[in-house]
């Protein structure tokens, strides 16, 4: 067994710190309301991938990876202006906006999938993902992508949080005047990591890992930006790696479902907690207040 995990170290690091990554920037998506917007993204990048790979077919290993990434980018940016210049003025139906050109991804990257039989092979990895079929090249690829993006997320966040709440408050449009390289940046780095993450560890766990934690943990009764970025970024990283050991060791199990179920699970419990936990100092603060009534003033 350990030679096995030795065998998969870059995918396990790779993977977690991809994860880690992936829901910091979730949780900035998530309070700038656009969740739906990066599932059309995503999707985008998904065709572009597809696209690129049944155009190159059996390529170099060197062309059969940058060439899906460019084309991933490419068709990425242009469906986030696309879907950006589409709910520019219609508010009231933003979602149903980007619901149906979602639908519309989603039935072009079947129908590519189709055209090419090729790609039968590279459907379900690029759609669910499983990370044991990544090779040392592309683990480190992910990692090396992975890493960076943490470092920038980490380093920017106190800028970029406060870019967030007020895209939440007054918009993109008016955000964006105070520091609009600072919002060309954020959205360069949101398409940076999709593409990358689509690409090697599929649509599901890229998907999964931005708006799952975020999503689950906004429920927390104890607030603060600081504790929720750190706990997200925690539990997904455990999730990941112990989610693709439990997949190592017993193989019939599927390595990004199984990350996704664990995550849900941790994030689910860790809520569970926290609610206890709140309940309990709640409870206990009337009587401690009781108390020093009784015992009258510090002298």
């Amino acid at each position: 067994m350990t030679s096995l995990f030795l065998l998969y170290q870059w995918t396990l690091v790779g993977g977690a710190v991809a994860a880690v990554a992936l829901s910091l920037l979730g949780a900035h998506l998530a309070t700038r309301d656009r969740s739906m917007q990066t599932l059309c993204v995503g999707q985008g990048a998904m065709v572009g991938v597809l696209l690129a790979l049944g155009i190159v077919g059996d390529a170099e290993v060197a062309a059969s990876t940058v060439i899906p990434f460019f084309a991933a980018f490419i068709a990425s940016a242009g469906t986030y202006l696309f879907t950006d210049k589409l709910v520019a003025k219609q508010m009231a139906s933003r979602n149903t906006s980007f619901a149906y050109t979602f639908a519309f991804l989603l039935a072009s990257g079947y129908l590519i999938g189709s055209l090419f039989p090729a790609l039968e092979s590279h459907m379900a990895q690029i759609y669910f993902g499983d990370l044991a079929t990544l090779t040392v090249r592309e683990s480190q690829a992910t990692l090396a992508a992975s890493a960076l993006f943490l470092l920038i997320l980490i380093a920017a966040w106190r800028p970029m949080s406060r870019q967030s709440f007020e895209c939440a408050i007054f918009g993109d449009a008016i955000a964006g005047r105070k520091a609009p390289y600072q919002l060309l940046g954020f959205k360069l780095l949101t398409l940076l990591m999709l593409c990358i993450s689509v690409q090697f560890l599929g649509f599901l766990f890229t998907v999964s890992l931005l708006f799952l934690p975020t999503g689950i943990l906004a429920l927390s009764r104890k607030k603060g930006l600081s504790h929720h970025l750190i706990l997200c970024g925690v539990l997904s990283g455990i999730s990941s790696v112990a989610g693709f050991s439990l997949s190592l060791m017993h193989t019939r199990l599927p390595t990004v479902p199984t990350i996704v179920v664990l995550l849900t699970a941790a994030s689910t419990v860790w809520l569970g907690i926290d609610r206890v936990v709140v309940a309990v100092r709640s409870k206990g603060q009337p009587a401690l207040a009781t108390e020093a009534a009784a015992d009258g003033p510090l002298t």
